[in-house]
């Protein structure tokens, strides 16, 4: 009788301990993984009060989601492509922004402000994007992609090398416009001869 209580009495609360467990794992599959670069947004937005510092923390956590959107599209359209002129522009795509990733994680780091350690939403969008196409399709898009990223990039860096009041963001924003330019070139060169084909 004894026993029977005892189990009774201990029913109720692996019951309980059962019903909150499963609550708790039902509720951590239905929660979106926040973007790296929101997360980054609203860190530097509570850390900074001052709107120059918010602008520069924009511009880097900007330039890092650039980054990591170009290295994986340049990985892709290495993998992907069948024209040589495409993977050669992948890779150097690759290396390029991965070289900026590097300098920017150190500027980064020097000026205390958060920037994405993954690729972004907007970035895993154009992955999607990219990878749904195929033969030439697959070239022109990948090259108008490349296009369009880096002139929008020359843009925003022109903007901070101009606008900045942080002497080493605006310098690295300066350094870096030359071979932004000489991107948007390769891959205007590259969606030239994509659409003769």
């Amino acid at each position: 009788m004894k026993n029977l209580l005892k189990i009774t009495g201990i029913l109720p609360i692996c019951l309980l301990i059962i019903f909150a467990v499963s609550s708790v794992s039902s509720c951590t599959k239905n929660v979106k993984p926040e973007d790296s670069k929101e997360e980054a947004l609203e860190e530097n937005e509570t850390k900074y009060e001052d709107t120059d510092k918010v602008k520069d923390a924009e511009f880097l956590v900007y330039a890092a989601g650039l980054n990591y959107e170009q290295i994986e599209l340049g990985q892709l359209a290495q993998q992907q492509s069948k024209t040589q002129m495409i993977t050669d522009l992948g890779k150097y795509i690759e290396e390029e922004h991965a070289k900026f990733s590097s300098e920017l994680t150190g500027l980064a780091a020097k000026k205390d402000i958060t920037i994405p350690i993954q690729n972004t939403e907007d970035g895993k969008n154009a992955y999607k994007k990219l990878d749904t196409k195929t033969g030439n399709e697959f070239d022109r898009t990948y090259s108008n992609m490349v296009l369009e990223s880096q002139r929008t990039a020359i843009l925003k860096f022109e903007a901070a090398a101009k606008d900045s009041k942080d002497a080493d963001i605006k310098a690295w924003a300066n350094a870096s416009l030359l071979n932004l330019k000489i991107h948007s070139e390769r891959a205007f060169n590259c969606l030239n001869e994509s659409n003769k084909l």
